[in-house]
């Protein structure tokens, strides 16, 4: 239990936080791109997000699986292919849910500063409701 701790808290977490920033200027231009869409009516504020998500999904899920096998053999956690895939599809919905929260928040905001601050402090909150901080 404690290496599996230790792997979504040192691993998943810094991941997530990596990815978000990364990904957070590419989002900027998209979101200009979408102001252009709905100015000419092309398409609405719900088509635009799900598609977002939906096409980042493939790229999450080989993102997910090679770091999973990667990791999870390096930590040497408990060997067996239901345990691995419980590990690459809990490290899946980690990052899905990362996305979701890093689109809604940069349509809703619309500047990287507060935005950054934002998904900071959404991060942080998670980890506390996770148990990483035992207060």
């Amino acid at each position: 239990m404690t290496r599996f701790l230790f792997s979504y808290f040192y691993l998943h977490n810094p991941f997530c936080g990596c990815i978000t920033i990364q990904v957070f200027k590419k989002l900027m231009y998209v979101m200009q791109v979408y102001a252009c869409e709905d100015s000419n009516k092309h398409s609405g504020a719900f088509v635009f997000l799900t598609g977002q998500f939906l096409a980042s999904m493939p790229f999450l899920f080989l993102i997910s699986i090679s770091s999973s096998l990667l990791f999870y053999f390096l930590i040497g956690l408990r060997n067996g292919f239901s345990h691995m895939m419980y590990f690459v599809v809990n490290f899946f919905i980690c990052l899905l849910v990362n996305e979701g929260i890093v689109l809604l928040v940069t349509t809703v905001l619309q500047d990287m500063f507060w935005s950054i601050v934002v998904l900071v402090f959404m991060h942080v909150m998670m980890m506390l409701l996770a148990g990483f901080f035992r207060i």
